[in-house]
């Protein structure tokens, strides 16, 4: 994922190019997301990520487990569940402006709609998502938590809070990329999330 405004730019930029060299269709600013997709897919067919995917036979819970300790995420100790109900319009937005070149994460982002629509919100257990659903989620945990649809596990308070404590650490230089960087605490003190810095090396050859 891009690190900062431009890295977005730059990315911007070179679909811009590629389209311009590569493409006589419609304008670029009048193509959605899926078709910029495929049509970069298509002349591009080297960038796309081809995995099978088997969408969830299961029907979904009131809740769904985004990211925690039981999927092995690293620097998580904490646990963030999300209400269904609360993002399914946030989620058919996302899966109508977003495009993966992995074929099984864009099956599921078109999928998860339906799934999410679909479920039982009488049913208070907690529903764990597969590799490829957890894909399109977990890098909208924040966005979950400060829109009120999402609640985090404490296990130091052996309780659930609807708020984190950002503690941040500013910009970290990781070779020629800027990064940010911040912990996660929950409101009595207690570290749920840490980031830590990588470092990014670039080989010029």
């Amino acid at each position: 994922m891009p690190s900062n405004s431009q890295d977005y730019i730059g990315i911007r930029n070179l679909i811009n190019l590629l389209y311009r060299l590569y493409s006589r269709q419609k304008p670029l600013a009048e193509m959605t997301p899926q078709e910029v997709g495929e049509h970069l897919s298509k002349k591009f067919p080297i960038t796309v990520q081809k995995e099978p995917y088997e969408p969830p036979k299961h029907r979904c819970s009131r809740w769904i487990l985004v990211n925690g300790p039981v999927y092995a995420d690293e620097g998580f100790f904490g646990t963030i569940i999300v209400e269904v109900s609360k993002i399914v319009d946030w989620m058919t937005q996302h899966a109508n402006g977003v495009f993966s070149s992995n074929t099984a994460e864009q099956k599921a982002r078109e999928y998860l709609p339906r799934w999410l629509e679909g479920a039982d919100t009488t049913d208070e257990t907690i529903t764990l998502l597969d590799k490829h659903q957890r894909e399109v989620l977990q890098g909208d945990c924040l966005r979950f938590l400060w829109s009120d649809w999402a609640k985090v596990w404490c296990p130091t308070c052996k309780a659930w809070h609807p708020r984190i404590q950002e503690h941040d650490f500013g910009w970290v230089q990781t070779g020629r990329i800027t990064l940010k960087f911040d912990d996660w605490h929950c409101p009595e003190g207690h570290l749920l999330n840490t980031e830590r810095p990588l470092d990014i090396r670039w080989i010029v050859r």
